[in-house]
């Protein structure tokens, strides 16, 4: 059986240098800052990582209109083997 536990948190995020701006005010150490697409931070064991509202919900093959059902999040588990 697959453990059921959530370890990537997956945001859309509107600004993504404002949000990276806030999390890494908050303390928290970004662990690929030179990456520019995405910001991830690892956090009680698990991920949080903050995608372009864009370039995720292309990822969810959705349109990336004015928020009114899909809100820019994502949960991921990843299976031990």
């Amino acid at each position: 059986m697959m453990p059921a536990r959530i370890n990537t948190i997956h945001l859309g995020v509107t600004d993504l240098a404002v949000m990276r701006t806030f999390y890494n005010t908050l303390g928290w150490t970004e662990a690929h800052p030179e990456n520019t697409h995405f910001a991830e931070y690892r956090g009680g064991g698990a991920w949080l990582s903050l995608f372009p509202h864009a370039l995720l919900s292309g990822d969810a093959k959705i349109t990336d209109a004015a928020p009114s059902g899909y809100r820019g999040l994502s949960l991921g588990v990843a299976v031990d083997h």
